[in-house]
């Protein structure tokens, strides 16, 4: 069946009323990579008419929950452009929720959820997926939480608890997402995106991942009756990465947000679900 600017806090409720449950919203994975091709795809499709910022709630993992973070918040593109680079690894305690707080403050917004993985503790004896709510806790905490790749990132402490990436057990979490008659999910990291590692060439890394995207929107649509739709990079976008590092480089990122921006037009210009929901949404 599937075929792929902003929130204030204080009105959040209002807007989801307006919404309808028109939309629900799901966004991957993939470092500052995905933060610039999320990004791009949310501004191209609201410029065509799907505007994001009316859906009734989003689920982010990774850099994917940064994105939701910047939509609920308000953020310019300046100001997304003026947060410091994320290096890549950084060992500091507390290094992700010092960029968080900079760019969040104390923000909460119940529309915001983001993906972790919380780690084992002496109440809980095994790791598992935690959806962290904006509604119970700080964007400057969870964001970073959703975002603390184990390889490279000391764990995030929230409430006596720690958490890593929610990567770690899926890129996008798409079935984990708040019901709506429609879901939109954009993977950052699907077919076309190959990796090398090592001596090892152009692994086909993305199949795997964009096969779980589907598998979880499945089980959204089963669940919750509705359509989900899939937004991945095209050929040329997801060529931009070849190895592990450029998913944190600054100049592959703005290419990556511009190239994201056009494919976002001319999808809605060729998918007939996509020009669906933008009809929908302008009613």
């Amino acid at each position: 069946m599937h075929s792929g600017e902003s929130y204030n806090d204080n009105n959040g409720d209002h807007l989801r009323k307006n919404s309808e449950e028109i939309l629900s919203v799901a966004l991957g994975a993939g470092g500052p990579f995905a933060i610039a091709y999320d990004s791009g795809i949310c501004v191209g499709l609201g410029q065509k008419g799907i505007d994001v910022r009316k859906a009734n709630g989003f689920i982010g993992t990774s850099g994917g929950a940064w994105v939701e973070g910047f939509i609920v918040t308000d953020m310019t593109d300046e100001e997304v452009d003026n947060i410091p680079k994320i290096s890549f690894p950084n060992r500091k305690h507390g290094y992700l929720q010092e960029i968080g707080r900079g760019v969040f403050d104390d923000a909460r917004s119940p529309l915001v959820q983001a993906a972790t993985v919380r780690l084992p503790s002496r109440k809980h004896l095994l790791p598992s997926v935690e959806i962290l709510s904006g509604d119970k806790h700080d964007l400057a905490d969870i964001i970073p939480a959703s975002s603390a790749i184990p390889i490279g990132y000391r764990p995030v402490r929230i409430n006596n608890e720690r958490y890593v990436d929610g990567g770690v057990r899926s890129f996008t979490h798409a079935n984990r997402a708040s019901g709506a008659q429609n879901l939109l999910v954009v993977a950052a990291l699907a077919k076309h995106f190959r990796l090398s590692v090592g001596p090892l060439r152009n692994l086909p890394v993305g199949r795997a991942l964009e096969t779980m995207a589907n598998h979880e929107m499945n089980q959204w649509e089963e669940q919750h009756k509705g359509q989900a739709h899939l937004i991945r990079p095209n050929r040329a976008i997801g060529g931009l990465v070849e190895r592990f590092t450029d998913l944190f480089d600054k100049k592959i990122a703005r290419r990556a947000y511009d190239m994201a921006i056009e494919q976002s037009h001319q999808l809605v210009e060729s998918r007939q679900d996509l020009a669906t929901l933008a009809l929908r949404m302008s009613d």
